[in-house]
C-alpha cells in the first residue's frame, strides 16, 4: 500500500473515534521547501520518498496517531523563540517537558540535527520523532505514549502498525545493517 493510502486508512480508522469531526482537523498539503526541519535551528534533512508522499498528501493533522502530525511549517516554528500561536506553544512546551523529564527520550539521547518532531500532543506526552541515521534512505520513527515507547524502521511500518490496531504488540524486527 502506498503512503497516501496508508494515511487515508489511518484517518478512516481514527475518524471512528470522532464521528462528528469535533477534534480531527486536516490541513492541506505542506509547501515543500528545502527539506524536513530538524530540532537544530536552520538544519534540514532531505525529503525521503515516504516523507515526500506524506507531506504532498496532507499538512497538519490534528487528533491523529500519537498526537497531532506537524506540517513542515509547524516543524520550523519550533525554532522560534516566541511561538506564533497557542497550539504551537503547547506543542513546544510538551516536547521540551518530555525531553527534560522522560527517561531515554530520543531528544535527550540524540543530537538535535538527527531528530525531527513528526507528531506531538498539545495536551499530553504522546509524540513521534524522526531519527535520521547515516546510510538509511528513510528515518526511523521513535514513538512515545502512555504505554511506553516503540521504534519503527520507517513511516510505512509505523502506519501498518497503527492500521493493524495492535498498538504496542506490533513488531517487525529489523537490523540496521540490513536496510
Amino acid at each position: 500500500m502506498t503512503i497516501p493510502k496508508l494515511i487515508d486508512r489511518s484517518i478512516e480508522i481514527k475518524s471512528n473515534f470522532d464521528p462528528e469531526k469535533k477534534f480531527m482537523r486536516i490541513a492541506p498539503p505542506s509547501v515543500l521547501g528545502p527539506g524536513i526541519p530538524t530540532l537544530a535551528r536552520g538544519v534540514f534533512r532531505p525529503l525521503s520518498p515516504q516523507l515526500k508522499s506524506r507531506f504532498e498528501h496532507l499538512g497538519r493533522w490534528e487528533f491523529a496517531t500519537h498526537g497531532d502530525w506537524l506540517s513542515l511549517e509547524d516543524m520550523e516554528n519550533l525554532w522560534l523563540v516566541e511561538a506564533p500561536d497557542d497550539w504551537s506553544k503547547r506543542i513546544s512546551l510538551s516536547r521540551i517537558a518530555s525531553e527534560n523529564n522522560w527517561a531515554n527520550d530520543a531528544a535527550a539521547l540524540f543530537r538535535p540535527d538527527r531528530l525531527s518532531l513528526f507528531a506531538c500532543s498539545p495536551i499530553g506526552f504522546n509524540r513521534v520523532y524522526l531519527l535520521w541515521l547515516d546510510c538509511a534512505e528513510e528515518p526511523e520513527l521513535w514513538v512515545y505514549d502512555s504505554n511506553g515507547e516503540l521504534r519503527f524502521v520507517d513511516l510505512a511500518e509505523y502506519l501498518r502498525g497503527e492500521i493493524s490496531n495492535t498498538g504496542h504488540t506490533y513488531s517487525r524486527p529489523w537490523k540496521l545493517d540490513k536496510r
